[in-house]
């Protein structure tokens, strides 16, 4: 489906991202709607100039569009994180090798890698991989409120802001549970060191 400019698409045209360090590009076109507003984005992956988009995405080779919060590599382009319509995976750019976990439908928020984890952000659950032993954990937040946004404070901490509030929380990875509840003008941050 070719769009005019009268036409919503949820972008404003075709884009590439680009991982320099291993020839890997993730090229984001055509806007498909598969059924009842959910808004979708056709990818291609290429690699080492060939497209090996059937062999990562099968035959849905369909992204979220909500890609305002999206990074595609981490700061060493060791890994690239494609957020594709069930399951979402990374791609070992050293290997090649697909590692599928998560979600990233229409309740995918963003994701960000931080050292040697990446976190994957959706309105009602966090996925957090280690990118070493590339196990996953999922942590579903069931509630009334949504996750907008949420960062690594250090390794072991992530700061959650939530949607339409001022309200945030500090959720320990180890416990797997939410250490304290906060407001995000307030300064409750803890300590880096600890």
């Amino acid at each position: 489906m070719k769009f005019t400019k009268s036409d919503y698409v949820p972008y404003t045209e075709p884009y590439s991202l680009i991982n320099n360090g291993n020839h890997i590009t993730l090229n984001l076109g055509d806007y498909k709607e598969p059924n009842n507003g959910r808004d979708l984005l056709v990818a291609e992956l290429i690699i080492n100039g060939e497209d090996r988009t059937t062999d990562y995405f099968g035959s849905w080779n369909l992204t979220s569009t909500k890609l305002d919060k999206y990074q595609f590599s981490d700061p060493d382009n060791r890994f690239c994180f494609i957020p594709k319509e069930s399951p979402s995976f990374l791609i070992d750019t050293l290997t090649l090798d697909k590692f599928e976990f998560g979600r990233a439908d229409r309740d995918f928020v963003g994701n960000m890698f931080y050292g040697d984890k990446h976190l994957i952000i959706d309105r009602n659950f966090l996925v957090v991989t280690d990118l070493n032993t590339r196990k996953s954990v999922e942590f579903p937040f069931a509630g009334n409120r949504s996750i907008e946004w949420a960062s690594f404070i250090n390794h072991d901490l992530i700061r959650i802001i939530y949607n339409k509030s001022d309200d945030s929380s500090l959720f320990d990875l180890k416990t797997g549970r939410i250490k304290s509840p906060g407001n995000i003008l307030s300064n409750d941050v803890p300590d880096m060191q600890k």
